[in-house]
């Protein structure tokens, strides 16, 4: 059945129900569709850029290779929903609920054979927990995501921004974060190991215990950022910026590398130092 209202899609739903409304491939291109109902919706390989999805009830919905380019998802419920290889590019996704989404895989693109997110809102967005597995979230508004245990090894976050945002426990295996901001970032029990930063801001992030070996931090800013106990064993500092940066006995740096040359502060490590600091 061909549904090109928003009225025919609600007298489908009162019919069969939000779970079993089928509506693949067609073409709801900006439509209104806020506050809608759509848990368990089958929206595969449907059309709704430049939709209005706010407020939408979106959890466990199929939107596997969908269009959601320039789509309105503010607020929106996408909890559990099935994002892999959607077109997400210049949506606003701000402080919808992604929590358990799978968006892994390609984003599929109009033009050309790249993967692409780029510049897509996710300021304050729940995406803890959600499998971000090689997406490509290049110049991302990530400020303030919760990304608690989510995993984004092997993901191209090249110039996202991510300033407050909460990485505690997710997989960074593999990520690509050249230029991007990270100040006040929280990465208790994060794993930077080989991680690329070239370039990334992290000044004054608490990186307190993070394993940050083999990584790559030429030209990063380190400036006031707590190294306590941070593995930077066979890093590459080559240019890195560690000016006012604490660091201590447990500290763990490059052999033949010298931080105070690089105006590191050495700081006593003391039972309080032991636990993360909450400085922000």
């Amino acid at each position: 059945m061909a549904v090109q209202t928003r009225e025919q899609i609600e007298k489908a739903i009162e019919v069969v129900g939000s779970p079993g409304l089928n509506l693949q491939r067609q073409n709801l291109q900006g439509l209104d569709l806020s506050n809608l109902a759509l848990q368990g919706v089958d929206l595969f390989k449907a059309d709704l850029a430049q939709s209005i999805l706010y407020k939408a009830d979106l959890r466990t919905a199929m939107l596997a290779a969908a269009n959601l380019k320039s789509a309105n998802l503010r607020e929106a419920d996408l909890e559990g929903a099935n994002l892999r290889g959607a077109d997400l590019r210049e949506a606003d996704l701000r402080e919808a609920n992604l929590s358990t989404a799978n968006l892994s895989g390609r984003v599929i693109t109009v033009q050309g054979d790249f993967d692409t997110w780029q510049r897509t809102n996710l300021q304050g967005t729940n995406l803890r927990m959600t499998n971000l597995t090689e997406a490509s979230l290049v110049r991302a508004n990530l400020r303030k995501a919760k990304l608690g245990r989510a995993n984004l090894s092997r993901a191209n976050l090249e110039h996202a921004d991510l300033r407050e945002a909460d990485l505690k426990g997710a997989n960074l295996e593999g990520v690509y974060l050249r230029r991007a901001s990270l100040q006040g970032l929280t990465l208790a029990a994060a794993d930077l190991h080989e991680v690329v930063l070239k370039g990334a801001n992290l000044e004054e992030t608490n990186l307190q215990g993070v394993d940050l070996s083999k990584s790559d931090l030429r030209e990063a800013n380190l400036s006031r950022a707590n190294l306590r106990g941070a593995d930077l064993s066979e890093a590459n500092l080559t240019a890195v910026n560690l000016n006012e940066a604490e660091y201590d006995t447990e500290t763990k740096w490059p052999a033949g590398f010298n931080p105070s040359l690089s105006r590191a502060v050495f700081r006593v490590a003391t039972p309080a130092a032991a636990q993360v600091f909450e400085w922000w």
